[in-house]
C-alpha cells in the first residue's frame, strides 16, 4: 500500500476530501424550479355520475369482478380526497369500469387552491 502525504492537496484527485465541496447557485435554481406543485382536478364523482354508478359500493363490486382490489371504503376515500398517488391497476380498472379516459378523470392545470378537490359538496364548472 502507498502512503500518500498528510496534506490533501498532494494527494490524487480521486482521494482528495469531497465533503467540503458545496453546490453552486446555479444547482440551487434548478431544484427551485422542479419543486413547483402540478395541480390538477379529479373527477372521480363526475365520471360516476356519467356512467351511472350512484354508490361506492356499485363500483367496488365491478372492480372486484375485474379482479383489481379494492373496497367501497378506498372508493370513498378517492371521491372525497384528490390521490396523490395511486396504483396503475386500480386507475386502469377505474377507467375500464367507467368507460371514460384519463383526460375526462384527471384535468391538467389551473391553480391549486381551485382544484383541491376535497370537499365532496363543492361543484366544479
Amino acid at each position: 500500500m502507498t502512503a500518500y502525504p498528510v496534506d490533501p492537496a498532494a494527494r490524487p484527485p480521486m482521494l482528495r476530501d469531497i465533503s467540503r465541496a458545496r453546490p453552486t447557485r446555479r444547482h440551487s435554481a434548478k431544484r427551485r424550479r422542479m419543486t413547483r406543485p402540478v395541480t390538477y382536478r379529479w373527477n372521480l364523482r363526475h365520471a360516476m355520475a356519467a356512467a351511472k354508478l350512484d354508490s361506492c359500493e356499485v363500483l367496488a363490486d365491478e372492480l372486484q369482478k375485474l379482479g383489481v382490489p379494492a373496497s367501497a371504503q378506498d372508493i370513498e376515500h378517492l371521491m372525497d380526497e384528490k390521490p396523490e398517488s395511486i396504483n396503475l391497476s386500480l386507475m386502469m380498472g377505474l377507467l375500464r369500469v367507467l368507460n371514460c379516459s384519463i383526460e375526462e378523470l384527471i384535468e391538467p392545470g389551473g391553480t391549486s387552491s381551485a382544484l383541491t378537490g376535497s370537499d365532496p359538496k363543492r361543484s366544479y364548472p
